[in-house]
């Protein structure tokens, strides 16, 4: 599967922006990612560069975004912060393994 196709796997891509964070807690998120086994192999080299990351949750891909450039339409049509990409990601989390859709 190609990069793009991961990210628009099941329109569940989220642009987490990290504008006004510090080293720390750009550290610390990417330690969330890589404990909820996201694949951040692609981001972890020059980390501190990036503004914006595609995040998918269902395919746990993960691309670095730029400004201006758009991989896909975001979940919600607008970025959210590293705190909210936690909350939304924690409610989804607990659904992974129901085998019915409507299973709560």
């Amino acid at each position: 599967m190609s990069i793009p196709e991961r990210y628009l796997q099941g329109s569940a891509t989220i642009l987490v922006s990290f504008y006004n964070k510090n080293e720390t807690q750009r550290i610390e998120f990417l330690s969330y990612l890589q404990k909820n086994k996201f694949d951040t192999e692609i981001v972890e080299k020059d980390f501190e560069k990036y503004k914006f990351l595609w995040i998918n949750i269902n395919s746990k891909s993960i691309h670095h975004g730029l400004i201006g450039c758009s991989m896909c339409e975001p979940l919600g049509n607008h970025a959210v912060t590293m705190e909210e990409f936690k909350e939304i990601f924690e409610i989804f989390k607990k659904y992974v393994n129901k085998k019915d859709l409507l299973e709560f």
